[in-house]
């Protein structure tokens, strides 16, 4: 439970539930302390000749006697001194748990996108390995029947047969650069990440 520590602090909320998004001016000792629309949220008690909201309720505390009161478009608001026994004093129930520190969460995001980049490598690998085999097999079954072809009729090739196999030839040189530059990117990108032991 909130208890006032010093002799002459006092701490003042608004009573109705959910007033805090209403408060648009405090005064105290009709002075006016708190001008705004936006009220932070407490952290603890609220410091002397502050404004902060908790659980739904507008806090200011105050180190001299004297009443505070809260405003809303409407006018005056209900307003209650905090008391030793009351819960809506209570700065230490429900709060919240304490974030993780951005060291964790750094390490979270690393994990996470090396897990990603690897699975990324892992695909474009395999399909470029799958494009290359598919290409190398074409290649190698067109240049049999022509090969088969000639033995059987004792006919020459046509140009045209050699120039495809030459343009099968020519891609599978095409995807063999791409995928080993590809590869070096990879490794570059990857070298300060993981450590290697020689």
């Amino acid at each position: 439970m909130y208890v006032v520590t010093g002799g002459n602090s006092h701490v003042f909320y608004c009573e109705t539930p959910d007033c805090a998004t209403n408060v648009t001016r405090v005064f105290c000792n009709d002075n006016l302390l708190f001008s705004d629309a936006n009220i932070p949220k407490c952290t603890g008690p609220p410091s002397p000749s502050t404004v902060c909201q908790h659980n739904g309720r507008a806090f200011i505390s105050r180190d001299t006697d004297g009443p505070c009161e809260f405003e809303g478009p409407n006018g005056y608001m209900e307003t209650k001194k905090c008391r030793d026994l009351s819960n809506i004093c209570d700065f230490t129930n429900g709060s919240a748990p304490p974030p993780l520190s951005t060291k964790g969460q750094e390490n979270d995001k690393e994990s996470h996108v090396t897990e990603i980049s690897v699975g990324v490598i892992f695909l474009v690998t395999l399909l470029l390995t799958v494009l290359g085999l598919t290409a190398y097999f074409c290649m190698k079954r067109k240049k049999d029947r022509s090969q088969q072809q000639a033995n059987d009729s004792d006919v020459t090739v046509p140009l045209e047969d050699t120039q495809s196999s030459g343009e099968t030839r020519l891609l599978i040189v095409i995807l063999d650069c791409l995928m080993a530059v590809l590869l070096l990117n990879v490794s570059m990108d990857l070298k300060p990440k993981i450590p290697f032991d020689m």
